[in-house]
């Protein structure tokens, strides 16, 4: 009889006899797609409880099965399952399923009673279509859930059933297997029913309607653009048990002010709080170790920021454009400021560069308006390119002695930088390093700086200079330092 059984992997693949009455062997995990599907001569069926799943029309137009039972192991269903089967007039479902599928029952049109048990959380469209004989059934309070047209053309239903409990505010969550997926409401205030394990990509997005959200114990993630675009969310509050929020969850909400993320969160996604335009302030969790790309990205009005310690990781563009930011204290392990972090944060006066900093990638505070003075950290080996051009009220600069090389336009127009010193470590100056800075008059070089040659001078200033004599004679025009007092001294044309 066992020959029957076609099973690869422990997957049924392949049904071959003609029993009326089958029992599936033991060790069977899965029942694939369509294995007994116009088994014509099938009246019953005996699943084991090692069967988790069952494939896509596994059981179609059995046209004399008559009842089922599906054991708790099974917890996931495909689509139209139990497709035509015309004689059908019992089902009960496994305890462990959370959502009907569609067409899971569809023209069974025999069927009076299908015993759905507490934990079913969903009910997909047409699951029930044409269910002409079905007269009665009672969801659990489980269910959150059930599409449109989940019971079409039962004509024996006096009412479209609906799950103990439920109003119109929840009617409105799509939920399959604890996942949110779509939420279609209007309501002002949301609060998402329990039960809810994980918010879908998209679930909320472009909900212009919503203003404030409250999110159940038991969600644990929150997925890509859940919340982008709710053009009118003002306040959210996440649970504690929720530790990941992916990608630009609240990316392009221009009314969201308050957030309170979980403690045990340990990173901020790429471009999770991008262009929230009205967020003032948020307390980052202790936790916390990797802030992303863009997170922050053109918030506006962001005020003030802690970063918590445990932070190793800004990513690029993270603060750029928070027009509103006026000081800041980075975290004392991070290494790497990376390129754009703190670019058009116009207000920003002061940053405390942590001493363990060894790189400053490329605009990485470009124009910062306010900013009047910086000191490099002494582990400082690399700077980018533009790293500090035009902070026009940079006063004092401090280099850091491990420096080699200050890129292209590292300091172009800083129009108030009067003097600068540049470390004995350093062996090249590039092209426009600080060009146009206007008031630059005293610069010490060291003896061995070769001056990049490249822009030509316009202007003559009186300068003083310190340099090593033997060199002076090699350098003709100091591009580095076009436009400014030093660069434009007679003499060095």
């Amino acid at each position: 009889m066992f020959d029957d059984f076609i099973i690869s992997d422990h997957i049924l693949t392949e049904y071959r006899g003609h029993d009326a009455q089958i029992s599936i062997p033991r060790g069977v995990k899965a029942i694939g797609t369509r294995v007994f599907a116009h088994n014509e001569t099938l009246t019953r069926i005996i699943i084991p409880n090692t069967v988790t799943y069952i494939g896509k029309g596994a059981f179609a137009y059995c046209k004399n099965l008559r009842s089922l039972e599906l054991p708790s192991s099974v917890s996931d269903l495909s689509s139209a399952v139990f497709l035509g089967c015309e004689s059908l007039t019992l089902a009960v479902l496994s305890k462990n399923l959370r959502c009907i599928p569609e067409l899971t029952f569809a023209e069974c049109t025999r069927l009076e009673n299908c015993i759905i048990p507490e934990g079913v959380q969903s009910i997909d469209p047409n699951a029930f279509r044409h269910c002409v004989s079905l007269r009665q059934i009672t969801l659990p309070q489980s269910i959150m859930h059930i599409a449109d047209q989940a019971f079409a053309g039962c004509k024996a239903l006096q009412s479209a059933p609906q799950p103990i409990g439920i109003t119109a505010a929840n009617s409105a969550f799509r939920i399959d297997r604890g996942v949110l997926t779509a939420y279609t409401g209007s309501a002002e205030t949301v609060t998402i029913p329990a039960g809810v394990t994980k918010i879908g990509e998209y679930a909320f997005s472009s909900c212009e309607t919503v203003k404030q959200i409250t999110v159940p114990g038991g969600v644990r993630e929150l997925d890509a653009n859940a919340f982008a675009k709710c053009t009118s969310l003002v306040s959210v509050i996440l649970p504690e048990s929720c530790v990941r929020i992916r990608e630009y969850a609240f990316a392009s909400c221009p009314s969201l002010k308050e957030v309170r993320l979980p403690s045990g969160l340990k990173k901020l996604e790429n471009s999770m709080f991008q262009k929230c335009t009205a967020l003032e302030s948020v307390s980052l969790p202790e936790e916390l170790t990797v802030i992303g790309s863009y997170a922050f990205f053109d918030c506006a009005n962001l005020k003030q920021i802690t970063i918590p310690d445990r932070v190793t990781r800004i990513g690029k563009s993270a603060f750029e454009s928070c027009k509103a930011l006026h000081s800041l204290t980075l975290p004392p392990h991070l290494t790497v400021i990376e390129d754009s972090v703190f670019a058009h944060c116009e207000t920003l006066t002061a940053v405390q560069l942590p001493d363990s900093l060894q790189k400053i990638g490329d605009q990485a505070f470009y124009f910062c308006y306010a900013l009047n003075s910086i000191s490099l950290p002494a582990r400082v080996t690399e700077l980018g390119a533009r790293a500090f051009a035009f902070c026009i009220g940079l006063e004092s600069v401090r280099l850091s002695a491990g420096l080699t090389e200050i890129p292209e336009e590292a300091f172009s127009h800083c129009e108030k930088l009067g003097s600068i010193t540049i470390p004995h470590a350093v062996r090249m100056i590039d092209d426009g390093a600080f060009d146009c800075c206007k008031q630059l008059k005293d610069v010490t070089l060291p003896p061995a700086v070769r001056i990049a040659q490249a822009r030509t001078v316009t202007r003559c200033f009186h300068s003083t200079m310190s340099m090593c004599p033997s060199f002076e004679k090699e350098v003709k025009v100091a591009g580095a330092f076009s436009n400014t007092p030093f660069g434009n001294r007679k003499g060095w044309q």
